[in-house]
This record gives structure tokens, C-alpha cells and sequence, in this order.
């Protein structure tokens, strides 16, 4: 519930071009993506959810918005089963250099084993267009990939999507946040990133 306040509260301020502002704090992303799957097994048990290791040399705490952390992974995990009638969706992630600098990025992907996305839907499916978008196939107003994208954008970060690499019958999408990690100093106190 408190997702979908925050997304309409979200596309309220895109929509007359207030901005959004994270809030930048301590995450812990395991713990994140743990809570998110529990939330989304909670509801179903229909499709398995998998979740691959972090990335090698990962610090598992770091500094973003744990707010939109949280809700972009469950945005596109809820997607991803809705569009899969049974099988399993696979959650992993990847280093991924930024586009055009050389600031490292933490990519989170989720697979699905769904209906796939049509080429034209691909073109705009993180747009809203309420006359094409609303009442989607699976029954949104396709608000959550628009404000997970708008978010992305604010945060410094890229998102995407494209088809199953093995070419089976689904979708990837992903996005990718700056890789802030928190500073561990001898003797175990956390200290800000530098900027």
C-alpha cells in the first residue's frame, strides 16, 4: 500500500514538474532485497523467485535511497509475475560501468519467464502515456516502470530492457544506481563517502 502511495505521490510531483529529491542514507542491500522477495512471496507462491550472489569485491552497505531501492526491485519483481504464468524469475546482479564516465554503477536484473514485451512496447513501456497505457495487459495504469525511470534518472543511474539472452519466451529489465559503498574505518564506525 505504501508503495503505491509513494509512486502516485511520485508521478504527482513529475507530472507538474516538481523535483524529486532522494534521500541519501546507509543501506543495507541484502537486507533490501531480502525484504523485497519476502513482500512479493508473501502474496504468491505461483512463480519461484531466485536470487544470485551480490557482484565479487561488493560492499554490502551502501549509500542511496533505500525508499526507491526497495520499491523499483519490487516494481519490477510484482511485474515480472504478473506477465509469468508459472515457472521461475530470476533476480541477479552485474557490475556496469556509467555511460559516458567512469563511475561504477550496481546493475539489478530481473529475468522473468513471461509473455515477453512487443517490440513497439519496448519503445515507450517507461513512458506514460495515459491513452496507450492505461488498463495494461495486467491490469496497471503503468505508472511503476515511468516513476522507477524517473527516479533512476534523478538518482544518476540508467535503466532498461531487453530480451532473454537464451531467446525464450520473457523479458530483462534492469537498472542500474551509483555504486556508493560505506566506508568501514578500523574500528567498525561507518563514515560518510567523500564526494
Amino acid at each position: 500500500m505504501n508503495m503505491m502511495i509513494n509512486r502516485a505521490i511520485d508521478y504527482t510531483k513529475i507530472s507538474h514538474r516538481i523535483p524529486l529529491v532522494p534521500f541519501l542514507e546507509y543501506v543495507d542491500v541484502p537486507e533490501s532485497i531480502n525484504s523485497c522477495v519476502h513482500c512479493i512471496n508473501v502474496l504468491q507462491s505461483r512463480v519461484d523467485i531466485h536470487v544470485g550472489p551480490l557482484p565479487a569485491q561488493f560492499q554490502p552497505q551502501i549509500v542511496t535511497d533505500k525508499q526507491w531501492f526497495q520499491e523499483n526491485l519490487t516494481c519490477l519483481l510484482s511485474n515480472a509475475i504478473k506477465y509469468t504464468p508459472d515457472g521461475r524469475v530470476d533476480v541477479f546482479f552485474e557490475w556496469m560501468e556509467h555511460p559516458g564516465t567512469s563511475a561504477s554503477l550496481l546493475k539489478v536484473v530481473v529475468e522473468d519467464m513471461g509473455i515477453g514485451v512487443t517490440v513497439d512496447a519496448a519503445r515507450t513501456i517507461f513512458t506514460h502515456d495515459p491513452i496507450d497505457r492505461s488498463l495494461t495487459a495486467g491490469g496497471g495504469a503503468g505508472l511503476g516502470l515511468y516513476t522507477l525511470a524517473q527516479r533512476v534518472d534523478t538518482i544518476g543511474g540508467v535503466y532498461g530492457l531487453s530480451m532473454r539472452p537464451d531467446k525464450l519466451c520473457g523479458s530483462v529489465f534492469w537498472f542500474a544506481i551509483p555504486y556508493v559503498p560505506v566506508r568501514m574505518p578500523v574500528g567498525g564506525c561507518a563514515s560518510r563517502p567523500a564526494p
